[in-house]
């Protein structure tokens, strides 16, 4: 799997490699459309960047497996429940 980058990914101010970094290490991102969809699917994966701000990351899985990262940024309050919950997961 290769992550890219969609312009619009890093106008938050979440670098490439902040994102880059969430993404490998979240474990279980979440579908954020209908898993069973035939269009492209979009993921979240939420988790610490590597000075531990935690982001979320939205990318759009496509077809050959790849992910085009579009928005990066400092993890939202509406998150918060989410994120700790997944901190529990095994």
């Amino acid at each position: 799997m290769v992550i890219r980058f969609h312009p619009s990914a890093s106008r938050h101010g979440a670098s490439p490699q902040r994102a880059t970094f969430v993404v490998e290490r979240s474990g279980r991102p979440l579908d954020v459309v209908d898993p069973s969809a035939d269009e492209a699917q979009l993921v979240l994966s939420l988790g610490p960047g590597h000075r531990g701000v935690p982001l979320e990351v939205v990318a759009v899985e496509l077809r050959d497996g790849d992910l085009l990262v579009i928005h990066a940024m400092r993890m939202r309050a509406k998150y918060a429940g989410v994120y700790a919950e997944g901190m529990r997961w095994p």
